[in-house]
């Protein structure tokens, strides 16, 4: 999963405050748990991202989660963005994520 955050602003921003929260069926796998700017931390049920983002700059976040095996392959995810000046955002978004499956090749011999 990322999370993408872009300045298209020519400003740079104060501190903004983000936050990816996961269900209950998503576990993240903690050293997979990177951004190219900023701090971020976990939390019980999301991660938090905290920064500032220079004019025309963009922050990318992200992170590996496992599921259990028998949960839908349909996610639901929520990103809250709060820039401190502005209203929050806050963004819903349904991933599939269906379980990570093998395929053997198939060999065929004359």
């Amino acid at each position: 999963y990322a999370m993408v955050l872009s300045n298209t602003s020519v400003y740079a921003s104060e501190l903004i405050t983000a936050h990816m929260l996961f269900p209950n069926v998503l576990s993240p796998v903690t050293d997979t748990i990177k951004t190219s700017k900023g701090d971020i931390q976990l939390e019980e049920r999301g991660l938090k991202w905290s920064g500032s983002i220079k004019g025309h700059e963009t922050v990318t976040t992200t992170v590996t989660f496992t599921h259990t095996a028998h949960s839908e392959p349909w996610v639901p995810v929520t990103a809250i963005i709060d820039d401190r000046v502005t209203n929050p955002l806050i963004i819903h978004d349904l991933k599939f994520l269906p379980p990570l499956q093998y395929f053997l090749p198939v060999l065929a011999v004359n």
